[in-house]
């Protein structure tokens, strides 16, 4: 493996997300739940999120898979409307099956919310009976700041100019942002070369040219 790659792998390594890298914004109310919920649990509770992809649904649920082995019961299903029928059918088990003992952490999430996905039934209506949160979009002035600081504590090292520019003119959502900005570091250790807008510009330029600012993401 060449030395550029190693490099790119040892910053993904000792990325842990955390929720005080969760820039709030509009929900703040829903960030100071989140901090409410204890190492270790007493008693069962369902929580639920929805809202659209980049809102930061999936950043939480990485947040609480780092701290797995301090949560006891804890049950994540990322994405749950994209689940199978049979999926679905396992799914309602364990929460019946964490809700009967009384103990642990359900933490779903969707675009929609629980009373207009596509599920079972009795599933849908389980992700209602604890609390359910909408992600709202934060404006972009707070994007700016969620990935300042998503890019220093991954230790990417880019010019001053690089995220106002792709605010302007890419896809302001933050999870292809987020995945935009690995990318272009991996190409610029493999180059060598400084992380700077001009070399943003030829990178994406390669690529086949800038998203729209507008043009909806998969």
């Amino acid at each position: 493996m060449s030395k550029p790659n190693q490099d790119a792998l040892a910053l993904e390594v000792r990325y842990v997300p955390d929720l005080g890298h969760f820039v709030a914004g509009p929900n703040a109310e829903l960030l100071d739940r989140l901090r409410q919920i204890e190492p270790v649990r007493l008693g069962f509770e369902s929580l639920h999120l929805w809202g659209e992809e980049g809102a930061g649904k999936s950043f939480i649920c990485d947040c609480f898979r780092a701290k797995a082995s301090a949560l006891q019961g804890l049950e994540i299903h990322d994405d749950i409307d994209r689940a199978s029928a049979f999926e679905q059918r396992q799914l309602l088990q364990v929460f019946n099956q964490l809700q009967a003992s009384k103990h642990g952490l359900w933490l779903s999430t969707s675009r929609l919310p629980p009373p207009q996905l596509s599920l079972l039934p009795d599933l849908r209506s389980r992700l209602s009976w604890g609390l359910v949160y909408e992600i709202k979009t934060l404006a972009d002035e707070d994007k700016h700041t969620a990935l300042q600081a998503w890019t220093q504590e991954r230790g990417l090292p880019l010019a001053d100019d690089v995220l106002p520019w792709l605010l302007r003119h890419e896809s302001r959502n933050l999870a292809y942002l987020t995945g935009l900005l690995l990318d272009f570091d991996r190409f610029g250790l493999q180059s060598k070369r400084s992380l700077s807008l001009p070399l943003l510009r030829q990178w994406l330029q390669a690529k086949g040219g800038s998203r729209p600012r507008d043009e909806p993401l998969g």
